[in-house]
């Protein structure tokens, strides 16, 4: 363990990222839209300024990935109820079975690392993983 905490987080990032690369190419989705998909419930709409902050995206930003997403069809949009000026963005029957593959593919990538560890090495790293995201 001599690298230092940043390298070993970075380490990790790039394989991370290795790993959702493959999926997003085999699936055919870009970065944004893969995140964007994983960012929606199955049952519940949500306002467009709360799906940009669940990216962590600027609005205009967010636009341009909820435009992608309606082409593909993996979501549609209506207006708000209380507010026309906002939309709500759910998933489509097309964009659950997505999100589902994907989640599936995650899954695999999870229990790849998962049957190296025992379940008591797996509570310190889910530990350790936790505080980290908290410190950051």
């Amino acid at each position: 363990m001599k690298k230092p905490l940043f390298k070993l987080i970075f380490s990790i990032k790039q394989k991370c990222s290795a790993r959702e690369e493959l999926i997003r190419v085999d699936l055919k989705l870009s970065h944004s839209e893969f995140h964007g998909i994983l960012s929606l419930d199955s049952d519940t709409a949500v306002p467009g300024h709360v799906f940009a902050e669940c990216m962590m995206l600027s609005p205009s930003r967010a636009s341009r990935v909820v435009s992608n997403l309606l082409k593909k069809k993996y979501i549609i949009t209506r207006f708000h109820p209380d507010d026309r000026r906002s939309q709500l963005i759910s998933l489509t029957a097309e964009g659950q079975e997505k999100k589902e593959l994907i989640e599936s593919r995650l899954r695999l990538c999870e229990n790849l690392i998962l049957e190296k560890y025992s379940d008591e090495d797996i509570k310190v790293i889910k530990w350790a993983l936790t505080l980290l995201d908290e410190a950051l």
